[in-house]
């Protein structure tokens, strides 16, 4: 008996994005402050190296996370990989040599759609929307980078700077495809 779909794919997406956003800042915030997860692993690994006991609780969350995904995955219009390769997926070979069809094919799109003159409402909209999802997605790592910092030593490390770096690419590509409406990262 198959499971009827009900969940949009842009959901999903979404739903997992937050998910896993969520269990990078509870690691961010447990190892900052030395509390949660990473308190109680802290006190029971052998080993007492905090990079260590950061990875393995957030190995910890992200196999959560995967116990919750899997199943809304089954229940929401994501496509399966054959569906998405648009073959058989039976070893490796073919799954990369699907993937770089779909590359290819997805990348001769692009290229129509960048020197194309005459802009769409419908492609304005998409590059604002991919511009939206930059700026949040850098206004998170800039959370987290100062989380990092007010919550930490109080010292800067380079993760924070290369963090905040990052950051402010992406909220200053996102702030330009916002109001020009034309993508400004064109691979």
């Amino acid at each position: 008996m198959r499971l009827p779909r009900f969940i949009p794919k842009g959901v999903f997406q979404a739903i997992a994005l937050i998910l896993l956003l969520a269990c990078f800042g509870l690691t961010i915030y447990w190892s900052t402050t030395d509390s949660g997860l990473f308190r109680a692993l802290h006190r029971t690994l052998p080993w007492r190296q905090d990079l260590l006991t950061g990875s393995v609780a957030f190995l910890i969350l992200f196999l959560i996370w995967l116990v919750v995904i899997l199943p809304l995955r089954k229940l929401s219009w994501m496509p399966t990989l054959k569906e998405e390769v648009g073959q058989e997926v039976d070893s490796v070979a073919s799954l990369v040599s699907g993937l770089a069809r779909l590359y290819e094919t997805q990348q001769s799109k692009n290229e129509v759609l960048y020197r194309a003159r005459n802009w769409t409402p419908a492609m304005r909209r998409r590059a604002r929307m991919l511009g939206a999802g930059y700026v949040v997605v850098g206004a998170g790592l800039a959370f987290a980078a100062a989380l990092s910092f007010t919550l930490g030593p109080g010292s800067v490390y380079g993760i924070q700077i290369l963090l905040l770096m990052v950051a402010l690419a992406l909220i200053l590509v996102g702030i330009y495809q916002i109001i020009t409406g034309k993508p400004a990262i064109r691979r």
